[in-house]
């Protein structure tokens, strides 16, 4: 029996959102690798492996802007001044 592909196929923009949210998840899960090892080559062997993965993400990111699929928001420069305010002194 052959699947209905209308039903069963991702769009391409489908397919790049889903590969950036896996991306996301899997750099956060390297730095939290990161964080709670002990070991200094395990460490830097996930630390580099996250920076394989944020190359990764930034390639997907900008294909989905290039293509008008991810649009984000210039960020308001009042907003951005009182949270840099805010953590200055931390």
């Amino acid at each position: 029996m052959k699947p209905n592909v209308n039903t069963t196929q991702l769009g391409d923009r489908s397919l790049a959102a889903d590969c950036l949210d896996t991306e996301k998840f899997v750099c956060q899960a390297y730095t939290t690798a990161c964080y709670e090892s002990a070991n200094p080559g395990v460490r830097a062997a996930m630390r580099d492996i996250q920076n394989e993965e944020l190359h990764n993400a930034e390639k997907i990111f900008s294909i989905m802007q290039r293509r008008g699929w991810y649009q984000p928001q210039p960020a308001d420069q009042q907003q951005v001044q009182q949270i840099r305010q805010k953590f200055q002194g931390v």
